[in-house]
Protein backbone atom coordinates (compact mmCIF):
# COMPACT_ATOMS: atom_id res chain seq x y z
CA UNK A 1 0.00 0.00 0.00
CA UNK A 2 2.74 2.45 0.98
CA UNK A 3 4.72 1.53 -2.14
CA UNK A 4 1.78 2.38 -4.38
CA UNK A 5 1.27 5.65 -2.47
CA UNK A 6 4.89 6.74 -2.91
CA UNK A 7 4.85 5.72 -6.57
CA UNK A 8 1.79 7.94 -7.17
CA UNK A 9 3.43 10.88 -5.41
CA UNK A 10 6.62 10.42 -7.48
CA UNK A 11 4.65 10.37 -10.70
CA UNK A 12 2.77 13.49 -9.65
CA UNK A 13 6.04 15.31 -8.81
CA UNK A 14 7.57 14.38 -12.16
CA UNK A 15 4.52 15.78 -13.96
CA UNK A 16 4.76 19.01 -11.99
CA UNK A 17 8.47 19.28 -12.74
CA UNK A 18 7.80 18.87 -16.45
CA UNK A 19 5.21 21.66 -16.31
CA UNK A 20 7.64 23.89 -14.42
CA UNK A 21 10.41 23.12 -16.94
CA UNK A 22 8.17 24.06 -19.87
CA UNK A 23 7.13 27.24 -18.07
CA UNK A 24 10.77 28.10 -17.34
CA UNK A 25 11.73 27.65 -20.98
CA UNK A 26 8.84 29.87 -22.05
CA UNK A 27 9.88 32.58 -19.57
CA UNK A 28 13.47 32.46 -20.81
CA UNK A 29 12.32 32.79 -24.43
CA UNK A 30 10.05 35.73 -23.59
CA UNK A 31 12.77 37.44 -21.56
CA UNK A 32 15.26 37.01 -24.40
CA UNK A 33 12.84 38.42 -26.96
CA UNK A 34 12.04 41.35 -24.70
CA UNK A 35 15.74 42.11 -24.20
CA UNK A 36 16.36 42.01 -27.93
CA UNK A 37 13.48 44.41 -28.47
CA UNK A 38 14.81 46.76 -25.79
CA UNK A 39 18.25 46.69 -27.41
CA UNK A 40 16.74 47.74 -30.73
CA UNK A 41 14.68 50.52 -29.16
CA UNK A 42 16.58 53.58 -28.04
CA UNK A 43 15.72 57.20 -27.57
CA UNK A 44 17.13 59.50 -30.21
CA UNK A 45 16.86 63.18 -30.92
CA UNK A 46 15.28 63.96 -34.28
CA UNK A 47 17.04 67.02 -35.70
CA UNK A 48 14.90 69.32 -37.81
CA UNK A 49 16.35 72.22 -39.80
CA UNK A 50 14.99 75.68 -39.11
CA UNK A 51 12.07 76.95 -41.16
CA UNK A 52 10.54 73.59 -42.08
CA UNK A 53 7.01 74.00 -43.44
CA UNK A 54 6.44 70.55 -44.97
CA UNK A 55 5.84 67.21 -43.28
CA UNK A 56 9.15 65.46 -42.73
CA UNK A 57 9.96 61.81 -42.16
CA UNK A 58 13.30 60.53 -40.90
CA UNK A 59 14.41 57.01 -40.01
CA UNK A 60 17.69 55.54 -38.86
CA UNK A 61 19.19 55.50 -42.36
CA UNK A 62 16.80 57.44 -44.57
CA UNK A 63 14.53 60.46 -44.81
CA UNK A 64 11.92 61.84 -47.17
CA UNK A 65 12.43 64.47 -49.87
CA UNK A 66 11.18 67.37 -47.74
CA UNK A 67 13.79 66.64 -45.08
CA UNK A 68 16.70 66.55 -47.54
CA UNK A 69 15.60 69.81 -49.16
CA UNK A 70 15.04 71.50 -45.81
CA UNK A 71 18.44 70.45 -44.53
CA UNK A 72 20.08 71.60 -47.76
CA UNK A 73 18.48 75.04 -47.44
CA UNK A 74 19.67 75.29 -43.83
CA UNK A 75 23.28 74.35 -44.63
CA UNK A 76 23.55 76.58 -47.71
CA UNK A 77 22.05 79.55 -45.87
CA UNK A 78 24.51 79.17 -43.01
CA UNK A 79 27.55 78.76 -45.27
CA UNK A 80 26.54 81.47 -47.73
CA UNK A 81 25.60 84.09 -45.14
CA UNK A 82 28.67 83.86 -42.91
CA UNK A 83 30.42 87.01 -41.66
CA UNK A 84 33.77 87.29 -39.84
CA UNK A 85 32.10 87.67 -36.46
CA UNK A 86 29.90 84.62 -37.00
CA UNK A 87 32.37 82.34 -38.78
CA UNK A 88 33.54 80.55 -35.62
CA UNK A 89 30.05 80.00 -34.19
CA UNK A 90 28.76 78.89 -37.59
CA UNK A 91 31.54 76.33 -37.77
CA UNK A 92 30.71 75.06 -34.28
CA UNK A 93 27.08 74.55 -35.28
CA UNK A 94 27.69 72.92 -38.67
CA UNK A 95 30.76 70.72 -38.13
CA UNK A 96 28.94 67.86 -36.30
CA UNK A 97 26.74 67.40 -39.38
CA UNK A 98 29.61 66.98 -41.83
CA UNK A 99 31.99 64.13 -42.45
CA UNK A 100 35.65 65.01 -41.97
CA UNK A 101 36.37 65.06 -45.70
CA UNK A 102 33.35 67.23 -46.52
CA UNK A 103 34.11 69.66 -43.72
CA UNK A 104 37.59 70.64 -45.00
CA UNK A 105 36.46 72.97 -47.85
CA UNK A 106 33.78 74.50 -45.62
CA UNK A 107 36.33 75.14 -42.86
CA UNK A 108 38.66 76.75 -45.39
CA UNK A 109 35.80 78.90 -46.67
CA UNK A 110 34.86 80.09 -43.16
CA UNK A 111 38.46 80.80 -42.19
CA UNK A 112 39.11 82.82 -45.35
CA UNK A 113 36.27 85.17 -44.45
CA UNK A 114 37.07 85.27 -40.73
CA UNK A 115 40.72 86.19 -41.37
CA UNK A 116 40.08 88.69 -44.17
CA UNK A 117 40.88 92.17 -42.76
CA UNK A 118 38.83 93.85 -45.49
CA UNK A 119 35.63 92.40 -44.08
CA UNK A 120 36.32 94.06 -40.74
CA UNK A 121 37.40 97.35 -42.30
CA UNK A 122 34.31 97.76 -44.46
CA UNK A 123 31.79 95.94 -42.22
CA UNK A 124 30.89 93.68 -45.10
CA UNK A 125 27.86 91.41 -44.86
CA UNK A 126 27.20 88.27 -46.92
CA UNK A 127 23.73 86.94 -47.58
CA UNK A 128 22.63 83.86 -49.47
CA UNK A 129 18.92 83.88 -50.32
CA UNK A 130 17.64 80.42 -51.39
CA UNK A 131 15.14 80.42 -54.24
CA UNK A 132 14.82 76.79 -55.28
CA UNK A 133 15.53 73.49 -53.53
CA UNK A 134 15.77 70.24 -55.49
CA UNK A 135 16.24 66.67 -54.30
CA UNK A 136 17.32 64.12 -56.91
CA UNK A 137 16.48 60.60 -55.64
CA UNK A 138 18.47 58.76 -58.31
CA UNK A 139 21.73 60.42 -57.23
CA UNK A 140 20.75 61.28 -53.65
CA UNK A 141 21.91 64.85 -54.30
CA UNK A 142 20.38 67.99 -52.89
CA UNK A 143 20.62 71.28 -54.82
CA UNK A 144 19.86 74.74 -53.50
CA UNK A 145 19.76 77.63 -55.97
CA UNK A 146 19.79 81.21 -54.78
CA UNK A 147 21.31 84.67 -54.89
CA UNK A 148 24.62 85.42 -53.17
CA UNK A 149 24.91 89.09 -52.16
CA UNK A 150 27.66 91.04 -50.46
CA UNK A 151 27.04 94.51 -49.03
CA UNK A 152 29.20 97.05 -47.22
CA UNK A 153 28.14 99.77 -44.80
CA UNK A 154 29.10 103.37 -45.50
CA UNK A 155 27.50 106.51 -44.05
CA UNK A 156 24.99 104.30 -42.21
CA UNK A 157 23.81 102.83 -45.49
CA UNK A 158 24.07 99.31 -46.86
CA UNK A 159 25.68 99.49 -50.28
CA UNK A 160 25.53 96.44 -52.60
CA UNK A 161 28.99 95.28 -53.59
CA UNK A 162 28.31 92.10 -55.55
CA UNK A 163 25.48 89.81 -56.56
CA UNK A 164 25.56 86.47 -58.35
CA UNK A 165 23.40 83.40 -58.82
CA UNK A 166 24.92 80.42 -56.99
CA UNK A 167 23.97 76.76 -56.55
CA UNK A 168 25.01 74.66 -53.56
CA UNK A 169 25.21 70.95 -54.35
CA UNK A 170 25.58 68.41 -51.56
CA UNK A 171 25.25 64.73 -50.71
CA UNK A 172 23.39 64.14 -47.44
CA UNK A 173 23.24 60.74 -45.78
CA UNK A 174 21.32 59.74 -42.67
CA UNK A 175 23.55 57.94 -40.18
CA UNK A 176 21.81 56.61 -37.05
CA UNK A 177 19.08 59.19 -37.51
CA UNK A 178 21.52 62.11 -37.87
CA UNK A 179 22.02 63.98 -41.17
CA UNK A 180 25.61 64.01 -42.41
CA UNK A 181 26.84 66.03 -45.39
CA UNK A 182 29.33 63.76 -47.14
CA UNK A 183 30.15 66.11 -50.04
CA UNK A 184 29.50 69.77 -50.79
CA UNK A 185 30.39 72.13 -53.60
CA UNK A 186 29.01 75.32 -55.07
CA UNK A 187 29.14 77.00 -58.45
CA UNK A 188 27.60 79.82 -60.39
CA UNK A 189 24.47 79.22 -62.39
CA UNK A 190 21.67 76.64 -62.19
CA UNK A 191 21.70 73.24 -60.49
CA UNK A 192 23.65 70.60 -62.38
CA UNK A 193 20.96 67.97 -62.23
CA UNK A 194 20.58 65.00 -64.56
CA UNK A 195 18.07 67.03 -66.56
CA UNK A 196 20.61 69.86 -66.90
CA UNK A 197 23.36 67.43 -67.96
CA UNK A 198 21.10 65.92 -70.63
CA UNK A 199 20.19 69.36 -71.89
CA UNK A 200 23.78 70.66 -71.96
CA UNK A 201 26.06 67.60 -72.39
CA UNK A 202 29.14 69.60 -73.41
CA UNK A 203 28.93 71.90 -70.41
CA UNK A 204 28.29 68.91 -68.13
CA UNK A 205 31.37 67.07 -69.41
CA UNK A 206 33.52 70.18 -69.00
CA UNK A 207 32.27 70.74 -65.48
CA UNK A 208 32.92 67.12 -64.53
CA UNK A 209 36.49 67.37 -65.81
CA UNK A 210 37.00 70.62 -63.97
CA UNK A 211 35.75 69.14 -60.71
CA UNK A 212 38.08 66.14 -61.12
CA UNK A 213 41.08 68.48 -61.37
CA UNK A 214 40.37 70.35 -58.13
CA UNK A 215 43.40 70.59 -55.82
CA UNK A 216 43.25 68.96 -52.39
CA UNK A 217 43.81 72.23 -50.54
CA UNK A 218 41.52 74.93 -51.82
CA UNK A 219 41.46 78.66 -51.27
CA UNK A 220 37.88 79.83 -51.85
CA UNK A 221 37.70 82.39 -54.62
CA UNK A 222 35.42 83.45 -57.42
CA UNK A 223 35.40 81.07 -60.35
CA UNK A 224 37.33 82.34 -63.34
CA UNK A 225 35.04 80.66 -65.88
CA UNK A 226 32.53 82.63 -67.84
CA UNK A 227 29.07 82.39 -66.29
CA UNK A 228 27.13 82.34 -69.51
CA UNK A 229 29.39 79.65 -70.96
CA UNK A 230 28.66 77.41 -68.01
CA UNK A 231 25.04 77.17 -69.15
CA UNK A 232 25.51 77.27 -72.91
CA UNK A 233 24.98 74.03 -74.83
CA UNK A 234 28.37 74.28 -76.51
CA UNK A 235 30.07 76.26 -73.77
CA UNK A 236 33.47 75.20 -72.53
CA UNK A 237 34.88 75.52 -69.02
CA UNK A 238 38.04 77.11 -67.82
CA UNK A 239 41.00 74.76 -67.63
CA UNK A 240 41.95 76.16 -64.22
CA UNK A 241 41.00 74.24 -61.12
CA UNK A 242 37.62 75.08 -59.66
CA UNK A 243 37.23 76.05 -56.01
CA UNK A 244 35.15 73.78 -53.81
CA UNK A 245 32.93 76.67 -52.73
CA UNK A 246 32.22 79.90 -54.54
CA UNK A 247 33.14 82.68 -52.11
CA UNK A 248 31.96 86.28 -52.21
CA UNK A 249 34.64 88.79 -53.20
CA UNK A 250 36.71 90.48 -50.55
CA UNK A 251 35.87 94.19 -50.22
CA UNK A 252 38.60 96.52 -51.49
CA UNK A 253 38.99 100.27 -51.67
CA UNK A 254 38.25 100.26 -55.38
CA UNK A 255 35.15 98.07 -55.12
CA UNK A 256 33.72 100.00 -52.17
CA UNK A 257 34.38 103.39 -53.80
CA UNK A 258 32.69 102.08 -56.92
CA UNK A 259 29.53 101.14 -55.03
CA UNK A 260 26.54 103.42 -55.72
CA UNK A 261 26.13 106.06 -53.00
CA UNK A 262 22.34 105.94 -53.21
CA UNK A 263 22.25 102.33 -52.12
CA UNK A 264 20.77 101.12 -55.40
CA UNK A 265 21.48 97.57 -56.41
CA UNK A 266 24.31 97.30 -58.93
CA UNK A 267 25.38 93.75 -59.75
CA UNK A 268 29.00 93.41 -60.85
CA UNK A 269 29.90 92.75 -64.47
CA UNK A 270 30.27 89.01 -63.82
CA UNK A 271 26.78 88.83 -62.38
CA UNK A 272 25.32 91.12 -65.01
CA UNK A 273 26.34 88.82 -67.82
CA UNK A 274 25.04 85.77 -65.99
CA UNK A 275 21.93 84.87 -67.91
CA UNK A 276 21.35 81.63 -66.05
CA UNK A 277 17.84 81.01 -64.81
CA UNK A 278 16.41 78.01 -62.96
CA UNK A 279 15.97 75.08 -65.31
CA UNK A 280 12.51 75.32 -66.84
CA UNK A 281 12.11 71.55 -66.55
CA UNK A 282 12.09 71.77 -62.77
CA UNK A 283 8.85 71.83 -60.86
CA UNK A 284 7.74 75.27 -59.70
CA UNK A 285 6.37 73.60 -56.58
CA UNK A 286 9.91 73.29 -55.28
CA UNK A 287 10.46 77.04 -55.29
CA UNK A 288 10.93 78.55 -51.84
Amino acid sequence: MKLNFFAGKLKQSLSQNQILAVGLVAVVILATMQQLKINQMRERLVILPAGMTEKTEIATRSANEAYYKGWGVFVSSQVGSVTPGEAESTGTVLEPYFTREAWLPVKSHLNSIRLDPNYQQYAAVNQFSPKLAIYEPSTNKTFVQGTQKTSVYRDNKALPLSQMEVTYEMDIKIQSGVPKVTNITSYRGPAHTIAWAQRFPSAAAAFKAQQANRPDQLTPQLSGSDDAAADAPAGGASASAAPALVAPPSPTDASVEGAPSDGASRPPAAAARNGNQPDSTLSSADRL
